[in-house]
Order: C-alpha cells, then sequence, then structure tokens
C-alpha cells in the first residue's frame, strides 16, 4: 500500500512538473506570451521616423495603437470589443478615436466558431460614432469582405464585393514551410495579379504574436519576409534593417519599416 502510496505521488509530482515544463513554453499562435508593445523605426526612403506603441487589456485583446506622427495611411488604431472578448471593430484616424473625429478606416468585423474573422465591413472617410456616420460632401465607401481558412486556420481566399459594384477574389497560396509563396488576385472582369514571395528570414514572424495582426496584412506565414538582425529568446525579430528594396516595400499594419526595433511584452 505505502509502495503504491509512493508511486502515486511521484506520477503527480511529474505530471505537476510537465504541466508547468509547458506552460512556460512559447506558442507564439496565442497572443499572451509575447504581444508586442512599441515599434521604433528609423526611416530610410520609404518610410518615415516614428515610434508605435501597442496598448491591450489584462486579456491580450488589443486596445489602441498610437503613432508619434499619425497622417493619411498611418493612421492610430482604436479596437472596440464584442461581448465574447474579441476585437468587433478596427478604427484608423489621426486622433484619439473619441466621438466625433474623423476615421480614415473603419473594420467591423464578424466571427465563426473558431474565432476566425469571416465577415469584415470596410468603411471609408467618416465620422466617428457608434456606427461609421457619413461626413457632409465627402463619398461615403464601403466593401464587404468574406474569408475563408485552411486547416491550419491560414487565409486560403478573400471575396471583396467593391463599392458600387464589382468584386475581386484574392487566393494564398502556401509552401512546405509554411511561408506564403503567392498570392493571385483575379478581378470581376477577368484580370488576374500574381504576386510571389521567395525570401523569409528563420525567425517566428512577428504577425503570429496576434491573429489579429495576420489578417489585417494577410500574413499567416511561419517566418518573415524581412532582413532580422537580432532576436529574443522566443525567436521573435527585435531588431530589422532595410536598406534597399528590390522587391514588395515592407510594411506592419500600414507602418513602413525601415530600421526597426521591436519590444515585446516578454523579457
Amino acid at each position: 500500500m505505502q509502495k503504491h502510496d509512493l508511486t502515486l505521488r511521484c506520477a503527480i509530482v511529474f505530471a505537476i512538473a510537465l504541466l508547468f515544463s509547458d506552460c512556460n513554453k512559447p506558442d507564439q499562435d496565442y497572443p499572451q506570451y509575447c504581444q508586442i508593445v512599441q515599434l521604433t523605426n528609423k526611416g530610410n526612403s520609404h518610410s518615415s521616423d516614428y515610434t508605435a506603441r501597442f496598448e491591450y487589456d489584462a486579456k491580450g485583446i488589443p486596445l489602441r495603437i498610437t503613432r508619434s506622427n499619425a497622417a493619411h495611411s498611418t493612421p492610430n488604431y482604436l479596437f472596440r470589443h464584442d461581448k465574447h472578448n474579441r476585437v468587433s471593430d478596427i478604427i484608423g484616424s489621426y486622433g484619439n478615436g473619441a466621438y466625433g473625429y474623423y476615421f480614415e478606416t473603419w473594420h467591423r468585423l464578424k466571427y465563426d466558431a473558431k474565432n476566425r474573422i469571416i465577415l469584415d465591413s470596410l468603411f471609408f472617410s467618416g465620422i466617428i460614432d457608434n456606427n461609421p456616420k457619413e461626413m457632409p460632401g465627402v463619398l461615403f465607401q464601403q466593401s464587404v469582405i468574406t474569408t475563408k481558412y485552411d486547416d491550419k486556420n491560414r487565409m486560403l481566399k478573400y471575396h471583396e464585393l467593391l463599392n458600387g459594384g464589382g468584386f475581386l477574389d484574392r487566393y494564398f497560396h502556401y509552401n512546405n514551410k509554411g511561408n506564403l509563396d503567392s498570392i493571385v488576385t483575379r478581378w470581376d472582369d477577368g484580370h488576374e495579379y500574381i504576386i510571389r514571395y521567395s525570401k523569409y528570414d528563420d525567425m517566428v514572424n512577428i504577425h503570429r504574436t496576434n491573429p489579429l495582426w495576420q489578417y489585417l496584412d494577410w500574413d499567416y506565414s511561419t517566418n518573415n519576409r524581412l532582413p532580422t538582425l537580432t532576436s529574443n529568446k522566443y525567436g521573435l525579430p527585435t531588431t530589422i534593417a532595410i536598406n534597399s528594396i528590390k522587391d514588395d516595400t515592407p510594411y506592419f499594419l500600414t507602418y513602413g519599416i525601415g530600421n526597426m526595433d521591436i519590444q515585446y511584452s516578454c523579457k
């Protein structure tokens, strides 16, 4: 009986140790481990100097991103939440997102049972209120976006119903390393455009720190399309340096990347 109790106690101790070992192991597909808290960029020919600060609630849900020099196409972001603690609205504004301020873009999101964004009502140029509000004398535009995913929760298809009629489809193809290989865009008139990607680092993709960043940048790749100089112990880039542009201009959430330092909540 004593031997049995000793064996049981040892098994319990081992299970607890294993549990805590797993808890300490970072899984970058879940935001609570390493959230981006600040981007500090030194500009070059395609990007400017700026600092962008990220704020989250206690559950790791984004609250806002504040940029030091918000401007056209590079706004601050305010995030509203639904009753399930998911981001329901993403408001891009030059100010603090208060009611009555002008917004540049406004995403209104709907989710499926797996908490993946499947519907995005995207508004352009309006006034911030409970709902997007039309600005007098300014064309109030809207697109409606639906998305489909694979069994790894990566975006496979992006269908956009354009304001005023017409649509386009984007198809995402991945290689055997889990990185985006190409995006095929097809318009309703049959026109097609293909972007191919080939160069990746061997670090953890910064978009994997939050599924919202993946969605907004259409980037579900394992690694980064960025020249990483340094990284932290979790394999996330902490310093990026882009001296010349040969392919597509690198961005993160519309913010151009030059020589950038990235700070995280994890140490």
